[in-house]
């Protein structure tokens, strides 16, 4: 299904206020919807895209979520183009504060991740796509943190290690091209790294 008709049957739905298409990784597109509530009759609507995946947002979400999920709603941002009506997502509003700590929280549930898949004897190419976004989305909201006036990713993985001492470009070029120059462990490793500089962080 093309985006004219996803835009076409969204339009029937009343309470239907955005629709972007956020491009979660190089390969993965997503729509997403901003809604003002999430209805009963609108999820049966939806159902008729028949799409694999759909993020669905209320505006009480942008309004009261960035605490929590800013950095969620920072990659959004970002990598989303508005399709249909109303640029919601430029609205909300972040802050360096919440950002730091939801990258804290990220990192570690990462971490957490990495040492479960090791034991378990996983592969990392086992765990893309998953790996690639959560870490995007460090590295972005890194970004964020440092007021860095760019927003190439490759650019981005530089300016962290020019500010930070923390050198991830083995790590980029591993998750976004295919290099398998590090593995599991030395991921777990680099990541360990940035969350020290991160956890004592002055915002």
């Amino acid at each position: 299904m093309n985006i004219k008709q996803i835009v076409s049957l969204i339009q029937k739905i009343p309470e239907a206020r955005a629709l972007y298409t956020y491009k979660m990784t190089q390969e993965i597109f997503v729509p997403i919807l901003v809604v003002t509530k999430s209805t009963q009759e609108s999820i049966k609507q939806l159902e008729q895209l028949d799409l694999e995946a759909v993020i669905i947002v209320t505006t009480d979400d942008l309004t009261h979520w960035h605490d929590v999920y800013g950095i969620n709603l920072l990659h959004m941002f970002l990598h989303s183009t508005l399709e249909w009506w109303e640029h919601l997502l430029e609205e909300v509003v972040l802050s360096k504060e919440h950002m730091r700590l939801h990258i804290e929280w990220m990192i570690r549930h990462m971490l957490i991740d990495l040492r479960e898949y090791a034991v378990q004897g996983k592969m990392l190419w086992d765990l893309m796509p998953r790996l690639e976004i959560q870490s995007d989305r460090i590295w972005f909201a890194c970004w964020f943190l440092l007021d860095a006036d760019l927003d190439v990713l490759s650019d981005i993985i530089q300016t962290i290690q020019k500010e930070w001492w923390i050198d991830h470009q083995n790590v980029y070029n591993t998750i976004h091209h295919g290099t398998w120059w590090v593995g599991l462990f030395d991921i777990h490793e680099s990541f360990i790294d940035l969350l020290k500089i991160i956890d004592w962080l002055e915002v």
